[in-house]
């Protein structure tokens, strides 16, 4: 079996009075996997009548069984995909033409039979046959994990009051402002999670965790002893119910070319669908982290995504000519929180980019 990854490169003057411009046409082509098997003429058998359905009753069919392994390989899936895109020729920004592409991944299988010539006989010339396989991964799982550009996105939030102390010696003041509290999200779980089809129209979901961690600075003042008081109290005891507002955007990224080097000849297409708008989250009670140097509570919670239907045909692929990515860009927005008129946690808002492998 032999896998075919073919980028293909068009430039066309797109103006008639470029008719100097000739056509050039950039092809790069690359094969990822072959697999050889090989079997005896004593491993055929004859076939059964389902198996030769196709032959007619005079005719004698044997067949023997070929088994293709490609467990832990990635793959992508039978496909083509079309783009194109302007080209500054030379240094005039107004030279430009239009480069269009195209990148085919085929399969297929190529079987030569070669007669047994015996014991004296030279074997005869074999006789080829190629059978082309259009062939679909759909993913059963998917990774999640945050982008290396923001490994773990913080989220500073101040209390709306100022919250500074106030200290008098020696016929001057100083002011002492209060460490803000810290939120922060993070995944939790970096091994894959499974799609699980679900709900009428049969969409492919998963199961994301969440993890906030609420960091709560020492109190400089009686004020913000209070404060701690009551917000601790408060994760512990309730948690946060309604207070956190999820939106997800899933982006699908496809870009082939001819070659790493060959910039100008790069087609990049993406895609972008909400999988998410405003769904609540509630956390549980909060605990405390043990061996912290500051006071951190924090507490876990799940959310169901919805992968869409045009990424299921795309597991996530890199190659030198194929690249094809998924990301999930989240925001999470804090509601305020606020007992016995003293503000706890404010209104805040942290936007995390996940990397997310279908496979």
């Amino acid at each position: 079996m032999r896998l075919l990854k073919r980028s293909v490169a068009e430039e066309d003057a797109p103006h008639p009075d470029h008719f100097a411009r000739t056509q050039t046409n950039h092809k790069a082509t690359t094969q990822i996997l072959q697999i050889t098997e090989q079997r005896r003429w004593s491993d055929f058998k004859s076939c059964s009548d389902d198996q030769c359905a196709d032959q007619s009753r005079s005719e004698s069919a044997c067949c023997a069984t070929v088994n293709f392994d490609i467990r832990g390989t990635r793959l992508p899936s039978s496909t083509t995909l079309t783009g194109s895109r302007y080209i500054t020729e030379h240094t005039a920004l107004s030279d430009q033409c239009l480069a269009t592409g195209k990148c085919e991944v085929q399969f297929w299988i190529t079987a030569d039979f070669i007669a047994n010539p015996g014991t004296n006989r030279v074997p005869s010339m074999p006789r080829t046959i190629i059978c082309p396989l259009d062939l679909s991964f759909p993913p059963s799982s998917v990774q999640v994990q945050p982008s290396n550009t923001t490994a773990k996105q913080h989220t500073r939030i101040h209390f709306k009051e100022s919250c500074n102390s106030i200290f008098a010696y020696c016929g001057y003041s100083r002011h002492l402002p209060r460490q803000p509290a810290e939120i922060r999200f993070d995944f939790p779980q970096a091994a894959p999670l499974p799609l699980v089809r679900s709900g009428p129209s049969g969409q492919h979901t998963f199961t994301l965790p969440i993890t906030i961690t609420i960091t709560i600075p020492s109190p400089t003042s009686a004020a913000d002893a209070t404060r701690t008081t009551l917000l601790r109290h408060h994760l512990q005891q309730k948690g946060l119910e309604r207070m956190v507002s999820l939106a997800a955007c899933w982006r699908t990224r496809q870009r082939f070319s001819i070659g790493p080097a060959a910039a100008d000849h790069t087609i990049t297409k993406e895609s972008l669908s909400n999988v998410a708008k405003d769904i609540n989250l509630d956390f549980p009670p909060f605990y405390v982290l043990n061996g912290s140097r500051q006071e951190e509570h924090t507490a876990t919670t799940y959310v169901d995504l919805t992968v869409p239907e045009a990424a299921m045909s795309k597991c996530s692929y890199g190659a030198e000519l194929l690249e094809i990515a998924h990301s999930l860009n989240l925001v999470l927005s804090t509601k305020g929180l606020e007992m016995a008129s003293m503000p706890l946690l404010p209104a805040s808002t942290a936007k995390m980019w996940a990397d997310c492998s279908l496979s």
